[in-house]
């Protein structure tokens, strides 16, 4: 990246300032945010930043959008920033979940950014669409120097999601359960009462970090949910599970293309799990494929190469 670019992130996040890369809740978007250099601020302070004080602005407006409603905040990141950008947030279509009021404030701001950040191919499409300006694919990245893993492997899969609609949680449930083996799930805070009668074991809501040694202990590991980030199914190739997931979602389908399904082919999916657990050469070749494409796809360096000819491209295209 270019060492002058100046990058600024506004999210719903309380913190201010700079990222460390040891920081223990290294979670999406905190890594990008770090190894950017950017600097970070609540959205609720966009109206007091300079202006012309940044080269581009990344905006994620939260799922959560009525403590905001009453700010213009890519407006702003106009007066701030050469280039201002929304990032996508969960998946293409969750906002429409939203009032009335909170969907218009998001289409609002929408129309007035330079160009849209998404994460998958189908993001790209809908919101271009949508838009009628261009979208670009951001890829999801970790920082993995201080992540520590478990070195034993047991008989167990790792589910991506809870029971809800987001995650798709049963159909990952119904391909998992094929192993007969014990199935573990973390406890988001879309986790649904009473989901341990299916005999699904939750883990508590713990950090990045910890969550990912809980994860490194599986070998087997399911996400069937709707396309967003997918920082699942990538920690879950930079360990070497084996992942069944749908090929729509970038991370899974360029890190596990011969586990990755279409949106309904359950039946695929379980004759896939069958196969990692009774071909072991099969298993190897699954796990190795991953760390192999991991380091093609989604290394560091692709990632700021990758945002440094966005941002170039743009910057181009709005100034030349």
């Amino acid at each position: 990246m270019k060492e002058c670019m100046k990058v600024v992130f506004l999210t719903e996040g309380g913190y201010q300032g700079k990222i460390s890369r040891n920081n223990p809740n290294s979670k999406l978007p905190l890594p990008w945010i770090s190894v950017l250099n950017a600097d970070h601020f609540p959205i609720h302070l966009v109206e007091n930043l300079k202006d012309n004080s940044y080269d581009i602005g990344v905006v994620i407006l939260p799922k959560n959008k009525k403590p905001f409603l009453h700010i213009e905040v890519v407006k702003h990141m106009q007066r701030i920033c050469k280039l201002s950008t929304v990032m996508q947030e969960s998946t293409y279509y969750l906002w429409q979940d939203d009032d009335i009021e909170d969907q218009i404030w998001y289409l609002n701001n929408l129309s007035l950014v330079d160009f849209m950040f998404v994460h998958n191919n189908i993001d790209k499409q809908y919101y271009e669409g949508l838009l009628n300006k261009p979208s670009e694919k951001l890829p999801s990245l970790m920082l993995t120097e201080h992540i520590k893993v478990s070195h034993e492997k047991k008989d167990q899969v790792m589910l991506g999601g809870n029971l809800v609609s987001l995650y798709r949680g049963i159909d990952s449930f119904m391909i998992a359960q094929e192993l007969e083996f014990p199935i573990y799930a973390l406890s988001s805070g879309r986790k649904k009462q009473n989901e341990e009668i299916l005999g699904i074991n939750h883990l508590p809501w713990m950090d990045w970090t910890s969550w990912i040694y809980e994860l490194s202990k599986c070998k087997y590991a399911v996400q069937i949910g709707t396309g967003a980030a997918g920082s699942f199914n990538l920690s879950c190739a930079y360990l070497g599970i084996p992942c069944i997931g749908l090929k729509s979602l970038e991370t899974q389908n360029l890190c596990f293309p011969d586990l990755s399904i279409s949106e309904v082919d359950l039946e695929k999916g379980k004759k896939l799990i069958l196969k990692l657990k009774n071909n072991p050469s099969f298993y190897k070749e699954q796990s190795q494929k991953a760390q192999e494409n991991y380091q093609i796809h989604f290394e560091e360096s692709i990632f700021l190469h990758t945002f440094t000819q966005i941002y170039d491209k743009h910057y181009t295209l709005k100034y030349s």
